[in-house]
């Protein structure tokens, strides 16, 4: 009786450990519900030979993520969090109202806790302005819209611990954008008049209709002549939602959305695999113009609008914005959209154009020199860069680049008050960079002395270094 029993136990031991081996291989779907890589099988030897000491611990990890029902045990674990303490399992997604969920990072930015600095505004500004003059010297139409933060927006949602700021980026950017002359398209006020929600309530995004309303609006204030979608048919249509996918990556539930019932006539003329790839180019033959937009995920609603309108449309995500796409693409229309919560990204890498050379002369020659300078070829552009002491900027100062031929002679450049900290090399975000590219083609062969000059309240200073731009 004891043997049978011994057979029993043994069996059913085996048997479990089967089920667990072949649900593990069937689990291999758990990398694409979980949304993240994960964990390759441990190597028994390290890299240089030797035993891996950490192979006991390395294939615990493997084993733990492909656990059998483990992706059905984290949707119950989510389900149960949010409907009985109104609790996130996703570190990014907060669950708020009415289903309506909010994105995390975009926190900081609502309740003004992450405020950037009067020169950092300052300098975004100075950012966008050059890209204007670049675009109006080649006789390009150019735009600049903020995609705002759904809590922006639609806060009434929104848990009531959060407590909107004063004052914050956006609003501060918008006041000193109306200040300028630079082609600017405010959504905020457009969704204000709009009798419906333009964003999703379980995505982080604008709508469909939200989208048509931003193409719309931009078109407008270019003074292009564009279908409005206002009179076609409007019909259901399914999205789903990246916060819904955040929290519920084993039990999608679309969200109902509207769409208009048309036929779009472009064609992608890239190899297209989705509306998040770097660079989508697309062609139609009914269309009109040549379009280069620089976007992030916000304008992949707008693409199909914009794509449809124009005969030829470059959309990139690249960083940074590569302006000499004006040419290769024989672009006449440009536009730059930025999300809110990213207006940072604006002042952390130059856009690539030619610095325009500027009327200038120096008052004073400093004997405090560039603490920072760094030069390197960049499609056929001399890019230098590097930082000041920030006691020498104040918030309005512009920053221009001076090469002085061997002869005395001294030629001014404009430059961008942008620190490159991808390229310096520490990360940081700072208010005292300068960073240009010239166009070296058009100078006198010879060596020219490099300096960086300031202009603050009307008066120019020139601060040496100790690098020479070698014209060959």
């Amino acid at each position: 009786m004891k043997r049978i029993s011994g057979v029993i136990f043994l069996s059913v031991c085996l048997l479990f450990c089967l089920l667990i081996g072949v649900s593990a291989v069937f689990s291999q779907a758990d990398a694409e519900v979980e949304q993240r890589e994960l964990t390759a099988f441990p190597s028994f030897f390290d890299e240089d030979g030797s035993l891996n000491k950490n192979f006991d611990s390395e294939l615990s990890d493997y084993l733990s993520e492909r656990m059998p029902f483990r992706s059905a045990a984290l949707e119950w674990k989510s389900t149960l969090l949010e409907k009985l303490f109104a609790s996130s399992t996703a570190s990014d997604v907060i669950i708020g109202k009415n289903g309506w969920l909010y994105f995390e990072p975009t926190i900081a930015e609502y309740t003004a806790a992450s405020p950037l600095s009067e020169r950092s505004i300052a300098n975004i500004v100075d950012t966008l302005s050059q890209i204007n003059d670049y675009c109006k010297q080649k006789g390009v139409k150019f735009v600049f819209t903020v995609a705002p933060n759904k809590n922006e927006l639609y806060d009434e949602n929104l848990p009531r611990r959060f407590l909107k700021g004063e004052g914050n980026n956006y609003d501060r950017l918008t006041e000193a954008l109306r200040q300028t002359d630079i082609p600017y398209v405010d959504f905020h006020d457009l969704a204000g008049a709009a009798e419906e929600p333009l964003y999703y309530a379980t995505d982080s995004h604008w709508n469909v209709r939200g989208a048509v309303i931003a193409y719309d609006a931009l078109l407008t204030r270019l003074a292009i002549e564009h279908e409005t979608y206002q009179n076609v048919n409007w019909i259901e249509s399914e999205k789903n939602g990246d916060l819904y996918g955040m929290l519920h990556p084993a039990d999608m539930q679309p969200e109902t959305e509207w769409v208009p019932d048309v036929t779009y006539t472009y064609e992608y003329t890239s190899r297209f695999r989705s509306e998040e790839d770097i660079t989508i180019t697309t062609e139609n033959t009914t269309g009109s113009g040549s379009l280069l937009m620089f976007r992030d995920s916000f304008g992949n609603a707008l693409l199909p609008f914009l794509a449809q309108h124009f005969s030829t449309a470059y959309f990139s995500r690249a960083v940074p914005c590569d302006l000499t796409l004006v040419d290769s693409q024989n672009a006449d229309t440009v536009i730059y959209e930025m999300v809110q919560r990213n207006l940072a990204n604006i002042i952390s890498y130059a856009p690539v154009l030619p610095a325009a050379e500027a009327e200038l002369t120096a008052d004073e020659e400093s004997e405090q020199s560039v603490s920072l300078l760094q030069t390197q070829e960049h499609n056929g552009l001399l890019h230098i860069f590097g930082a000041l002491d920030e006691q020498l900027l104040q918030t309005d100062s512009k920053l221009y680049l001076r090469l002085t031929s061997p002869t005395g002679e001294a030629q001014y450049f404009r430059c961008f008050s942008i620190y490159e900290a991808s390229l310096a090399g520490d990360g940081l975000c700072r208010d005292n960079g300068f960073s240009g590219y010239l166009d070296t083609t058009a100078l006198p062969r010879g060596d020219y002395r490099l300096s960086v000059c300031v202009e603050s309240g009307g008066e120019v200073t020139a601060f040496p270094t100790d690098q020479t731009v070698a014209i060959e």
